[in-house]
């Protein structure tokens, strides 16, 4: 047996003598169960105390999607009008995670291609104000022509039904 195993059974033994000694001498029962009880609370406490000092260390995961684009949309100093297009695509296609359309182009182009076909100009909506020229310039904008060219292709095929296997170009 190693060093620390037989400490800890010469503590077992110690406490096993006293206990022996108390029983000789007349204690009871209870006296024993009320300090085994004082120790598991003491125990619990001390459990409870370094969870709580966990929780406080650990900055708690917020999935807050509408505050990030809010964030977002602070961040890259765009215009009032460009900021209420991008919030009226979004609120109008009910997208869950609106960042995705100032994240990846592929995205901003998908939905403000189906924004503009489900709420054409002349229906009364905010796409009246709104026409190509001005969303490939709030493109440009977000996505200057470096990145608008790059981690866009997987993104053509479709992303939730993954490639389109015509369109995949495999060795032969």
């Amino acid at each position: 047996m190693t060093w620390p195993v037989l400490a800890q059974l010469d503590r077992l033994t110690v406490f096993q003598r006293a206990v022996r000694d108390h029983f000789r001498e007349g204690g009871s029962a209870t006296a024993v169960l009320l300090v085994l009880l004082g120790l598991a609370g003491v125990v619990f406490v001390v459990l409870a105390l370094s969870r709580r000092a966990q929780r406080k260390q650990k900055p708690e995961l917020r999935n807050e999607p509408i505050e990030l684009f809010k964030e977002l949309l602070n961040e890259l100093e765009l215009s009032p009008s460009q900021r209420r297009v991008l919030w009226r695509v979004a609120d109008d296609l009910q997208i869950a995670h609106p960042s995705v359309l100032v994240l990846c182009p592929a995205l901003y182009d998908r939905h403000t291609v189906t924004w503009q076909r489900r709420f054409p100009r002349g229906a009364g909506s905010e796409a009246d104000a709104v026409d190509d020229d001005f969303l490939r310039r709030l493109r440009r904008h977000l996505f200057p022509d470096v990145l608008a060219r790059i981690g866009t292709r997987h993104m053509e095929w479709g992303a939730a039904t993954g490639p389109d296997p015509a369109e995949r170009h495999e060795p032969q």
